[in-house]
């Protein structure tokens, strides 16, 4: 639980700063991604509004799944992102269409997803441990239902570089979890070198959230 401890300390942390960092004008909004919350990922985010069309929000995704099953075969699955968005709404930032660009960073021990034949699912033969930066854009909706209630379904598309070393997984002959001393693109003759670097473009967030707005600087007087 200490990893999971660390991200809830790291939020209450943003939650108590966040309102000292911008103008008297912004409502802050605490949310979590339900759609993540139901595959077991936990992600939380905070969004605070800036301007009239313009909002920024930070969140952290964290999968504390150390194993997933696939194909029959223990997976490793952990990792944490940390990133940030900048959003421009058409209209209010509590309501309608919104593109935001975001940049985040992250660790991981897991097996990386496989987008490749039309299909999702994650790559055959090898996992990695490391940590990478990504950058992209994003475009969502966000719903007000009620005084303080909102909804925000979103997609995002990015460039994402990525540092690590690989272990074999699901390979005939080798046995799972056994670093991969050459990686793939490696020059063979060289010195073994089991550390690795990729990069890729690809989807890099996507949810619907529920939000609550946690600060306003305007409240009702009963």
């Amino acid at each position: 639980m200490k990893p999971l401890s660390r991200i809830i300390t790291a939020l209450a942390a943003i939650l108590l700063a966040t309102p000292l960092a911008v103008s008297a004008q912004g409502q802050i909004y605490g949310k979590l991604n339900t759609a993540y919350a139901l595959a077991g990922i936990i992600n939380p985010q905070v969004e605070v509004v800036l301007s009239e069309r313009m909002s920024f929000q930070t969140e952290l995704v964290y999968s504390p799944w150390k194993y997933i099953v696939y194909r029959g075969v223990n997976r490793p699955m952990r990792f944490v992102i940390f990133s940030n968005e900048t959003r421009m709404f058409l209209h209010h930032p509590t309501q309608g269409w919104y593109a935001g660009l975001n940049l985040g960073f992250q660790g991981f021990n897991m097996t990386k997803p496989d987008f490749s034949g039309g299909r999702i699912g994650l790559e055959e033969g090898h996992s990695g441990k490391g940590y990478g930066l990504q950058a992209g854009m994003s475009i969502g909706y966000q719903w007000t239902f009620t005084e303080r209630w909102l909804l925000d379904a979103y997609a995002g598309f990015g460039y994402q570089i990525s540092w690590y070393n690989s272990y074999y997984y699901n390979t005939p002959g080798i046995p799972n979890g056994t670093i991969e001393d050459v990686p793939h693109g490696h020059d063979p003759n060289a010195a073994h070198d089991p550390w690795n670097a990729s990069a890729e473009w690809g989807p890099n967030k996507a949810g619907v959230s529920i939000g609550y707005r946690i600060f306003s600087p305007h409240p009702k007087h009963s």
